[in-house]
């Protein structure tokens, strides 16, 4: 039997309601049409990716298709995702790794945001996506190893596999994917850089000298989650796969150090003005605070803590500021935690509803709580004394509260997104009932509350990192970072997800067919997704 291993990255927030990852690859036995094989998925020491893994017999294979799943009520959500032929084709062989990199999957219009489920509806909903091979440093067999360390024992790593073939639109498109990579969530440097690490190994940061986002490359596939500054003025990046990443600045090539394994996924990273390095990461059961000290390439553990499977959100379960020079607030498990910088657990909150923490611009610190349960909190000091954002009472109070971050303007009050239906009664009712998402502020000192702009379509999710200086800003599920006036009606793209090819023509969603790029076509396909099943 032969390893086979493949990443798949999905430039967009969300595959489609209800679905945000992908469950399993279809393969096809070019031997044998009648058998057929799958990969499934491994999640350990990835954020924002999907890795596959399976073993299979000697032979030639092409992947099918990527296939999702999921159970919400009484109905079954499924995306079934066919991969063209041109992605190319692989063999396996006995004691092999067949090392198949990295898979961009490309939605080619806006992603619905609901999906209006009626005992008559069986025509599926067809979505225009692009499915493209990216170059690039992949190398799995680090991880096999960590994974399954019997079955990689007996694998020449000197006599690695993969694909046969490769067209030339396949390349023009994945080379336009990663020109325009979805954004990860944001947080700001220690100098107050705004950041917005992504998918595959792009890091967006704010130039304030030319008012423009612009890019970095740091040359590896890997989902970076969160960039640091060191004392020197340099930039650490931390991701996926246990990777730590340095750099003298934005526009230098970055250097690969060693990081605590490649089952760990990182999502926070801090360099104390000593030279320390404190880490937060995530194996598949626990959550750890880890420290490096100055010159050292050990990893030392602080404390550690379970997974909490019931409260999840959108699968990130850790989050971290650093609030002082002595003090750190972790969440995890839900959990709210102080410690000091020699790992004594200075307070825990009991609840197990904290599922974010954020700092804005402002330096307020606010920590998204489960909406059923706790209100979002905020502090103006730095996380010594915490404000709820208190519920309304009045004659809006029938208005559903969407879970997601709210923003805490000094002067203004408190922002956040909410849906406001045109009909009262029932939670449930309200709950489904179509909506219209807006932005709406409650004042500091009063109960009043105002509505303000609609949001575009699938920007339902405020982002405090970002905001600022009268300018909200909202995240899309299909990766776009949309910004407006607070008290405005127009909506501006700071950051766009969509594909273009060089000669500016964007990838048109409205019809099936081709997509025009400078060399080659790119084949549009429609995902099916089956409501219910």
């Amino acid at each position: 039997m032969g390893i086979v291993a493949l990443q798949v990255v999905s430039n967009a927030s969300r595959l489609a309601p209800r679905l945000d990852r992908w469950g399993g690859v279809q393969l096809e036995d070019l031997d044998d049409d009648e058998t057929e094989y799958y990969l499934h998925r491994v999640r350990r020491g990835l954020v924002d990716s999907d890795f596959f893994l399976g073993a299979l017999p000697p032979g030639q294979y092409r992947l099918k298709a990527l296939v999702a799943g999921t159970q919400f009520g009484e109905t079954f959500y499924a995306l079934r995702a066919p991969l063209p032929e041109p992605l190319g084709t692989f063999t396996t062989g006995n004691d092999k790794l067949t090392d198949l990199g990295t898979l961009a999957f490309q939605p080619l219009g806006p992603l619905p945001t609901e999906v209006d489920v009626t005992e008559d509806d069986s025509e599926p909903i067809l979505l225009p996506f692009s499915v493209a091979r990216v170059r690039g440093e992949g190398d799995f067999h680090e991880l096999v190893s960590e994974l399954y360390p019997r079955i990689s024992a007996s694998i020449d790593a000197g006599d690695r596999l993969g694909w046969s073939q490769l067209a030339e639109s396949d390349k023009e498109m994945a080379d336009a994917i990663k020109r325009h990579i979805a954004p990860g969530p944001a947080h700001r440097t220690s100098q107050g850089v705004p950041v917005l690490p992504s998918r595959l190994g792009q890091i967006y940061w704010f130039d304030s000298s030319a008012g423009t986002w612009q890019r970095s490359d740091t040359g590896v596939n890997h989902m970076i989650d969160y960039v640091a500054t060191t004392p020197a003025g340099g930039l650490l990046a931390v991701g996926e796969r246990g990777v730590v990443l340095e750099s003298e600045r934005w526009d230098a090539a970055w250097r690969r150090l060693k990081g605590p394994g490649p089952t760990h996924e990182i999502a926070w990273a801090h360099v104390h003005p000593s030279g320390e390095i404190f880490l937060l990461t995530r194996t598949f059961d626990f959550i750890h605070l880890l420290r490096s000290r100055p010159g050292s390439t050990f990893w030392e553990p602080i404390h550690r803590f379970e997974v909490n499977y019931i409260w999840r959100h959108k699968g990130r379960q850790v989050a971290s500021a650093r609030v002082e020079a002595d003090k750190l607030i972790v969440l995890a498990n839900g959990r709210y935690h102080e410690f000091d910088l020699d790992g004594e657990l200075l307070e825990r909150h009991r609840s197990r509803r904290f599922l974010d923490i954020a700092r804005q611009a402002n330096g307020y610190l606010v920590i998204e709580g489960d909406v059923s349960s706790v209100d979002p909190r905020y502090s103006t000091d730095g996380g010594l004394d915490w404000i709820a954002a208190h519920e309304v009472t009045d004659e809006e109070s029938w208005v559903v509260q969407e879970s997601g971050m709210i923003y805490v303007d000094e002067k203004s009050g408190e922002w956040t997104v909410a849906n406001k239906p045109q009909i009262k009664g029932d939670f449930w009712l309200r709950k489904h009932f179509p909506h219209e998402p807006r932005l709406r502020r409650k004042h500091r000192w009063s109960r009043q509350v105002e509505w303000h702009a609609i949001l575009p379509e699938g920007c339902e999710e405020i982002d405090p990192v970002l905001s600022g200086r009268g300018r909200i800003f909202v995240r899309c599920f299909d990766g776009r970072v949309m910004s407006t006036r607070a008290d405005g009606d127009e909506w501006s793209l700071e950051i766009d997800t969509l594909p273009r090819s060089t000669t500016g023509k964007t990838l048109e969603s409205g019809h099936r067919g081709e997509a025009e790029f400078t060399t080659g076509t790119v084949t549009t396909v429609y995902i099916p997704v089956f409501l219910p099943f």
